[in-house]
């Protein structure tokens, strides 16, 4: 009776009264929309440049664990889900009977939630909890294997390489995006692209280099191939997130938002239980023994922690609610915000290559945003 009255309503009402009000909701929707975005990508940059320099500092302490760093810092990402349904708890108390009452609407509604991704994602699937441990396993396996090759590489070749191999990751975001995704190949976004890997090559390559003792040109060899592999890979991590752990472009920006928290926590959660037999066997055969570091060192270390974590979780929202080539290209903008921040905060001179680099990455970060608009 009420969807009757409802009906009736709507067809009495005046055509232009309905469309003004349809035109107005999708206003606001794109306006929501447009908000999280931004928020999203100046959250990632500020993540990026606070884990940059704490590791930095980290490196100046003389503790140089890289695996165990890497392996506590996305284990962390565990606490994305429940650090945002704490807030959103506070914020909508008043909305439920309870806290279990809250745990309990909002579990069922994650639950839909999974069944609704998996099978727009081309999954049958009866459990949704299975489907959700498939894919944290997956992007687990994935972003791991990408950070350890950083890690890997820092000892074995030049800084300026690693900067430049690396952040190739945005070609291979969009060439798996091409053959992953289906997605139409466009001469703005290829130009974008190569834009974008050319800005990161002058601030790597033009700028005065760092001392570079004990880096011998086979080991520099070895290095690039480690990082160039670990390039391939986060590239792939990034558009296995879009293809198997994302919603319909046309769900409410918000709930994608929160899913995407959901899956950086599965991920965190896997990486703690998947991944400490790595550290065991390092530490037996002498690659990265365990050490537990200074209070100076382990305060920098979790501060780093916290910019990675939330570099993480607003990466994995841009890219739930753009595409992976725009979310990868964006993270670049990090890279020629740094020489910036070091200058305000430290005094370190900008060199022009910086200046050149990070104009270039802005341009392509621009073309990027007018090629997704059309």
């Amino acid at each position: 009776m009420r969807d009757q009255v409802l009906l009736s309503e709507n067809i009495n009402s005046p055509v232009s009264n309905v469309d003004s009000n349809n035109l107005e909701i999708l206003k606001n929707s794109k306006r929501r929309l447009e908000l999280i975005i931004c928020f999203s990508l100046f959250t990632a940059i500020f993540g990026a440049i606070l884990q940059t320099e704490m590791l930095a500092l980290v490196g100046q302490q003389g503790y140089k664990k890289p695996i165990q760093i890497m392996y506590f810092t996305h284990s962390c990402f565990f606490l994305l889900f429940p650090t945002q349904e704490l807030l959103v708890y506070l914020q909508n108390r008043k909305r439920y009977a309870s806290f279990m009452d809250f745990v309990v609407r909002r579990y069922n509604g994650y639950k839909a939630t999974a069944a609704t991704v998996a099978s727009h994602n081309g999954h049958m699937v009866t459990n949704s909890t299975k489907f959700l441990t498939r894919v944290a396993c997956i992007l687990s396996l994935a972003v791991n294997s990408a950070g350890s090759s950083w890690y890997i590489a820092v000892n074995l070749t030049t800084p300026a390489d690693i900067t430049a191999i690396y952040n190739c990751s945005t070609f291979f975001a969009y060439l798996f995006s091409v053959i992953l995704l289906k997605e139409p190949i466009s001469f703005l976004k290829s130009l974008s692209v190569a834009l974008s890997i050319v800005g990161v090559f002058i601030i790597a390559y033009m700028t005065p280099s760092v001392n570079n003792e004990g880096i011998t040109s086979e080991s520099r060899n070895l290095g690039n191939l480690i990082i160039a592999c670990g390039s391939v890979l986060y590239g792939l991590y990034d558009v296995l997130y879009k293809k198997l752990a994302c919603m319909p472009t046309q769900t409410a920006p918000s709930k994608q938002a929160c899913f995407s928290n959901l899956i950086g926590s599965c991920i965190g959660v896997a990486t703690m239980l998947l991944m400490w037999p790595v550290l065991i066997f390092l530490h037996l055969y002498g690659i990265e023994t365990f050490a537990i570091p200074s209070r100076k060192t382990l305060l920098y270390i979790i501060i780093s922690i916290i910019g990675n974590v939330t570099y993480s979780g607003a990466f994995l929202i841009l890219m739930a609610l753009t595409d992976p080539v725009l979310g990868s290209i964006s993270t670049l903008l990090g890279t020629c915000c740094v020489p910036f921040v070091e200058y305000i905060l430290f005094g370190n001179k900008i060199t022009i290559s910086e200046i050149t680099g990070g104009l270039v990455i802005i341009i392509a970060f621009g073309l990027m945003v007018y090629a997704d608009k059309l």
